[in-house]
């Protein structure tokens, strides 16, 4: 999978669906209709129109303690993050795929140091890696 970084504000939502469905950045935006922020319907409705398969919005209570997030969400999902130093912001999109993180913001992260708080994640589910997969395979 590329890794793609946002270059806007706040258009990391649409480059987390980028990396995922290995497209490009602008083509998710021009689809969205809109290079700023999304909301979780946004995300969801977005994921499904670009052939990725995902579950519902999943809130979580936001969490300091980064060490067990592994076993409380999905190997593969939209994660929204955010910092407790940043208590008003709505938050951040990373992609969670195969355990990994990647942070469009930055880079692929194993351990998440930089966010302190999850406010939830969108899973996706496991035929959409394989038919992406499938997919990348034969470009």
């Amino acid at each position: 999978m590329k890794h793609i970084k946002q270059d806007k504000d706040k258009n990391c939502a649409q480059a987390c669906i980028a990396m995922f469905a290995g497209k490009d950045i602008r083509e998710i935006e021009e689809m969205h209709g809109s290079d700023t922020g999304m909301s979780q319907d946004d995300v969801i409705s977005l994921s499904k129109k670009v052939g990725i398969k995902v579950g519902e919005w999943m809130f979580r209570k936001e969490m300091k303690k980064w060490d067990i997030i592994d076993y409380l969400i999905p190997l593969n999902c939209f994660v929204y993050v955010g910092s407790k130093e940043h208590e008003l912001d709505t938050g951040h999109l990373i992609l969670r795929r195969n355990g990994k993180f990647f942070d469009p913001n930055g880079k692929q992260y194993y351990v998440m140091l930089k966010y302190n708080m999850l406010k939830g994640y969108i899973e996706i589910k496991r035929s959409s890696y394989i038919l992406n997969k499938l997919i990348s395979f034969f470009r």
